[in-house]
């Protein structure tokens, strides 16, 4: 499971939870898909994140912040299929839905604790 494109694929969900972090947009990350899989060459890392703070409430927050919860930005720098959380309720709704969408043997998931 540690093919190039894992490798380089880990390295920017790790710059892209550094950025996160410093910026303090969120409280977890759910890590999904193929990326947590036993698929040698995964094309993405599907992320749910659970936003708090002011990104939480939909204020303004910097444009260098606000393009890290874009689901354009973040697909095409750090390859990730993000999906923003504003609450718990609407984070267990994504990890059920992406539980029952799969037609694949039971895998898990990664929480990532950012804050």
């Amino acid at each position: 499971m540690g093919s190039e494109r894992r490798l380089d694929l880990k390295e920017k969900l790790t710059s892209y939870v550094h950025e996160v972090r410093q910026w303090g947009l969120a409280q977890v990350a759910i890590i999904d898909g193929s990326f947590v899989s036993g698929k040698p060459r995964p094309s993405d890392i599907d992320v749910a994140l659970l936003v708090v703070g002011p990104a939480a409430l939909g204020a303004e927050i910097p444009p260098a912040a606000e393009s890290l919860l874009s689901q354009r930005y973040t697909f095409k720098r750090f390859a990730i299929d993000l999906k923003v959380c504003v609450n718990g309720t609407q984070l267990d709704k994504w990890i059920e839905e992406w539980t029952e969408a799969r037609d694949c043997p039971a895998k898990g998931m990664v929480r990532v604790v950012i804050s």
